[in-house]
């Protein structure tokens, strides 16, 4: 009991703060309430939970090491590699407090790889596949990407000396990449859903302002190109899930934040979508927003501390 004494308080307050949670969101007739970090381990429906995001790391048959941050660069991933861990992942969708389960992985590379490097993105699409056919045989609900730039490579950012081309170029090829990439993956699992803390959010500066292009041309940002590349992909049936990341710094509920924030992300985003892409970004689109939840573990140790008025909401 003393060795899972911080355990039984994460999962007590936890139960509270989704209560908190689903009591606002009354009116929504669907809440998913999904964990995600490495503070808090898989304990299912004694968190109160709908899912959790899952890391897959191990060896390859060779012996080289494969994981989730580095898929985009590790040597061919197979599906073989993953067969005697399929009972593990289908035990996810077959749990009633797991069964909104996300396979995670980075969209950050250690070294940044050229956009015209044609063999290493073919090799990172086909282990997209590799994950997205394991996924549709676990069960998982879809993909949790990682975008945030760890390394400090700025892989969606134009470099005019190391991508040899201008930024129109750029960000054709930035487009194509997202293509590729996610083709493979809405074949193996066409009712996915791909949630991030970051898509079309993490541009918000642009969209604000009175020329959303120009802004964007102006930083050399090629993030929305590789959006967009991915919203010519979609299948009907999936989900595109921008869980907004900035909502958990700057976001106050009397203020209504979260309902700027939404309105965001299903309006004021739309400069960066591409015309041909809007009326399928408006039906897919779902809107989250992340809320850091370390301190109800009780210790001095989080990463964001309650409001000053003591409040966890």
């Amino acid at each position: 009991v003393r060795k899972n004494a911080d355990i039984a308080v994460v999962c007590r307050d936890l139960r509270m703060f989704r209560a908190e949670l689903v009591e606002l969101s009354a009116k929504y007739t669907h809440v998913i309430f999904v964990p995600t970090g490495g503070a808090f381990p898989t304990y299912g429906a004694q968190m109160g939970v709908d899912g959790v995001t899952v890391c897959l790391s191990g060896l390859t048959a060779s012996g080289r090491r494969y994981s989730y941050s580095s898929m985009m660069t590790d040597e061919p991933w197979t599906f073989e590699m993953f067969a005697p861990r399929m009972k593990t992942l289908q035990a996810f969708s077959e749990h009633p407090g797991l069964r909104e389960s996300f396979l995670m992985f980075w969209l950050a590379p250690q070294k940044r790889i050229a956009w015209t490097d044609d063999a290493t993105w073919k090799r990172f699409a086909d282990n997209l596949r590799v994950l997205a056919r394991v996924g549709a045989a676990a069960g998982m609900k879809g993909y949790f990407i990682d975008c945030e730039d760890y390394p400090k490579t700025r892989q969606f950012f134009y470099d005019p000396k190391q991508d040899a081309m201008d930024f129109d170029a750029a960000r054709l090829l930035a487009r194509q990449r997202g293509r590729e990439l996610f083709t493979g993956l809405f074949a193996e699992h066409s009712n996915a859903a791909v949630l991030s803390f970051w898509f079309f959010t993490l541009c918000e500066r642009y969209a604000w302002q009175r020329d959303p292009a120009a802004c964007v041309r102006r930083e050399r940002d090629l993030w929305p190109a590789f959006l967009n590349g991915i919203l010519d992909v979609m299948t009907p049936q999936a989900k595109f899930v921008d869980g907004n990341e900035w909502a958990y710094y700057n976001c106050y509920a009397e203020k209504e934040d979260f309902h700027t924030k939404a309105f965001y992300a299903w309006h004021s985003a739309l400069g960066l979508v591409e015309p041909e892409n809007r009326r399928r970004y408006k039906a897919q689109l779902s809107v989250s927003f992340g809320f850091y939840i370390d301190m109800f573990t009780g210790g001095k140790a989080y990463y964001y501390p309650p409001a000053e008025d003591g409040s966890y909401m």
